[in-house]
């Protein structure tokens, strides 16, 4: 055993000295001696602490490499993540912390968020080619979508990981008390009609907003970047020439089909859904004065028709018109809780924790949509789909978690709304000190605890979500492969064939 690890060993480290290029090579090394020299020189514990997790983060994929069997995915991973790793160490622990360039410069904390949306959506890239090859023009969409959204989820637990941080070691990765008239959001967006309680968000979503923008322009450039060295992929057939029918008539056809669909789909009730809480919405927009809570309204009664809407911009073979009218129903929930019970019946007043609530089914319902999202690209026919089905639909979930707080902290921003809680004071008896303690006592960060409670929970039932998918979707898989249901499948089969020669 001993000598098959030290065989591994030595072929992983001819690997990485013999197949990567030679300037990551270098880049990786001389990173490498930084953080070991940080690490020595540091002045404090917690800098040393830093600098001791960025060296041992450079061997992570060396290490999982190593430890994996010869056809597993991680035995597939790129050493190029390594580089990705070295990166981020580089601009957020040693610039940032060790040289000091974050406390001497707050506008540093936007390079760090740019750097932090760039890399994670490479490293997102980089694990799901190790997973599935690109064999057809729709795994290049798979790909994109999937390096997005574990990018997404990076940035989510960044955000996370700087909080507690702060709050239980006194770091300040947060700046919740430096958000001054100066601060540079100010500068590019305005002082919109925020209230001085909001501020000690504004850095926690102001990085969370620049991250994802600059995962999204990543995704961008990747999807690109895959159809041009995918060409040969790409091409499309030269189509028969469609003969001229009126606009009346392809409407007709279109709705004809689209009727179909929503039959084949969905369950009776899912229309009389729609329909139910597309009224229900209707009638608050034109009871509710013209504030931020009715133009929240609109904008959620706008949402609940975002898959039909896309069935019919785009074709029936693309990927968004294959996408689940299920997804639809998902929205429908989402917005007539959130919108119609909370900006218009007020349930927010009536029960002050009816947000945990819909951060609750929030997570449960992403996991099911981010399901339905993937079946767009195959089918949970094979073992390792299932593993694929599984991490897309929990960092479809995991993405949707940051882009949901920065969603609401604009919307507070603009328009003067609160749905943040920013006003929100813990008690003495708060669960959150309860479960995590009263940290250092920075009472600035009390501010941020309605955002965090809401993230975490909606984390929580993401991650269960997605265990019991995983199990789900493998106990159906066994099932269908069994002999049993092999030959049951055969003799329905073949009862049919009987059945239409006899008639």
């Amino acid at each position: 055993m001993g000598a098959m690890n030290m065989s591994k060993i030595k072929n992983e480290i001819h690997t990485f000295y013999g197949r990567m290029p030679k300037l990551h090579v270098v880049f990786i090394s001389l990173c490498r001696l930084l953080f070991l020299f940080s690490l020595v020189t540091a002045q404090d514990g917690k800098t040393a602490l830093f600098s001791a997790v960025s060296f041992i983060l450079t061997y992570f994929t060396f290490f999982l490499r190593v430890i994996s069997k010869e056809n597993s995915f991680l035995n597939k991973l790129n050493y190029r993540i390594t580089t990705i790793i070295c990166a981020s160490s580089l601009v957020s622990c040693f610039v940032g912390q060790y040289l000091g360039v974050l406390q001497k410069f707050e506008e540093y904390d936007i390079i760090m968020s740019l750097a932090t949306g760039i890399n994670s959506t490479l490293f997102g890239y980089f694990v799901t080619v190790a997973l599935k090859k690109i064999e057809n023009v729709r795994d290049i969409a798979f790909t994109a979508s999937s390096a997005l959204f574990m990018g997404g989820t990076i940035v989510f637990f960044r955000e996370m990981l700087e909080f507690f941080s702060d709050y239980l070691f006194g770091t300040n990765f947060c700046h919740a008390e430096y958000i001054t008239d100066d601060h540079w959001f100010f500068k590019v967006f305005g002082v919109g009609k925020g209230v001085p309680e909001q501020r000690p968000l504004y850095d926690t979503d102001e990085d969370m907003l620049v991250s994802l923008l600059f995962a999204l322009f990543t995704t961008a450039g990747l999807f690109v970047y895959l159809r041009i060295r995918n060409k040969s992929l790409c091409e499309k057939k030269l189509k028969e020439k469609i003969k001229l029918k009126s606009i009346g008539l392809l409407i007709y056809e279109k709705c004809a089909y689209e009727i179909q669909l929503v039959k084949s789909q969905t369950a009776i009730y899912d229309p009389v859904i729609w329909w139910m809480v597309r009224g229900a919405m209707l009638m608050a927009i034109f009871n509710m004065e013209p504030t931020a809570e009715r133009a929240k309204v609109m904008a959620n009664l706008a949402g609940t028709f975002a898959i039909t809407l896309l069935h019919f911009v785009f074709s029936k073979d693309s990927l968004f018109g294959k996408i689940s009218y299920r997804v639809q129903t998902l929205v429908v929930i989402l917005a007539f809780t959130s919108s119609y019970m909370g900006n218009y019946m007020f349930v927010y007043n009536l029960l002050p924790r009816f947000d945990l609530f819909l951060h609750f089914i929030s997570g449960v319902l992403c996991v099911i949509a981010g399901y339905y999202f993937a079946l767009t690209f195959f089918k949970a026919d094979t073992k390792k789909n299932v593993i694929l089905i599984t991490l897309y639909a929990f960092c479809f979930s995991c993405f949707v978690i940051p882009f949901w707080e920065v969603t609401e902290f604009l919307g507070d921003f603009l328009f003067g709304s609160a749905n943040q809680g920013f006003y929100w004071g813990p008690s003495d008896d708060s669960f959150f000190f309860t479960l995590f303690g009263r940290g250092v006592g920075n009472v600035v960060l009390y501010r941020l605890f309605d955002t965090v409670y809401d993230v975490l929970l909606a984390f929580f039932t993401t991650a269960v979500s997605a265990v019991l998918m995983f199990f789900y979707l493998g106990g159906r898989l066994k099932k269908n492969q069994s002999p049993v249901f092999a030959n049951q499948k055969l003799t329905t089969n073949h009862m049919k064939e009987k059945t239409a020669v006899k008639y």
